[in-house]
């Protein structure tokens, strides 16, 4: 069984496939170690913005649970790795490896791979990892006079470790997407100025988070993220249940003036939040995020809203445009 990357798809299938007795199972990964997103993501803040209790996978296999409401990037990363050795994923395992096709032998009846690189074995033609970007894009940053980086690859060595190397340098991050949220109330701490380019707002909402008690961790039984899970479930079936005997009862048109309603509301109670944080008025009206609620990603946390109070922090806003120029 072949799985292309090492996350937590390939982790949790293959450790139900071992737990079925398959053996052979091997991992092309494209990092240097499980764990997908939580390898590569290590820039400062890094955290899982969904409750680690229902997130993490095979807690209750792992007899683990997280010290956090929401698991911060490293414990998530360590929690990866322990899987994968749990479940003897790492002797089959192939890193820093990337798949670009995949060959059906009809002969054979099977997936070849044309022997490029180190990896010569039946299942992927693969190639090592070089850039994230492609050549236009890479030619315009390349006449970016500073230094730059993807945050999924952070530069602790320009930065360091603490980011106490930015005291005079003014940064630039470009996006205002779920990592960004997270980065940028440290980049303020630290950085002299930071500017934020911005093409679209998030929605923020309020991140309630929490170290996990050992009261509340020992009243957990075994099987208890199961448990957590199948109540979940049975919630959500409920509500679908409860929504389709409505359907039924109200046009089409009453269903979509019902959920846009729903959207305003919770829409305003976001741009109120803005509103009461934010000083200034062009930039928290610039932050209001003026779309669906879910058509785009929605992010949580405390200190990012806050942070544009401070006076080392710049929103550029670039009113749907993105940035086009590096210069």
């Amino acid at each position: 069984m072949l799985f292309i990357g090492g996350g937590f798809s390939a982790l949790l299938t293959s450790a139900r496939l071992r737990e079925k007795g398959v053996a052979s199972i091997r991992i092309v990964e494209r990092g240097a170690d499980v764990g997908g997103t939580w390898y590569w993501n290590r820039y400062p803040g890094v955290a899982c913005d969904v409750v680690a209790y229902d997130y993490l996978p095979l807690l209750d296999e792992m007899n683990y649970i997280p010290t956090r409401h929401y698991a911060q990037g490293p414990e998530i990363f360590a929690h990866c790795q322990a899987i994968a050795k749990k479940y003897d994923l790492y002797d089959l395992a192939v890193f820093q490896t990337t798949v670009t096709e995949t060959v059906w032998d009809g002969e054979a009846q099977r997936v070849r791979q044309q022997p490029i690189g180190h990896l010569e074995r039946a299942g992927a033609a693969c190639r090592h990892a070089h850039e994230l970007v492609d050549a236009a894009r890479l030619d315009r940053l390349q006449r970016f006079r500073g230094h730059s980086f993807h945050t999924s690859r952070w530069d602790y060595d320009f930065t360091g470790p603490d980011l106490e190397r930015l005291g005079n340098v003014r940064v630039g991050i470009i996006g205002t997407g779920a990592s960004a949220v997270q980065i940028i109330p440290n980049l303020a701490k630290h950085a002299k100025r930071v500017h934020v380019f911005q093409r679209t707002p998030s929605s923020i909402d309020v991140r309630d988070d929490w170290e996990t008690s050992d009261e509340w961790a020992a009243k957990q039984g075994d099987g208890w993220q199961a448990k957590r899970r199948a109540k979940i479930v049975s919630k959500l079936r409920e509500q679908a249940d409860r929504k389709g005997r409505l359907r039924h009862g109200i046009t089409r048109d009453e269903k979509i003036r019902r959920q846009e309603n729903n959207n305003i509301d919770q829409m305003m109670r976001i741009h109120k939040r803005i509103d009461d944080t934010v000083n200034d008025q062009a930039t928290a009206d610039a932050l209001k995020p003026w779309y669906m609620l879910m058509c785009k990603r929605p992010c949580f946390h405390n200190d990012y809203l806050p942070t544009f109070n401070q006076p080392n922090v710049h929103l550029v806003d670039t009113q749907g445009q993105g940035v086009t120029e590096i210069g």
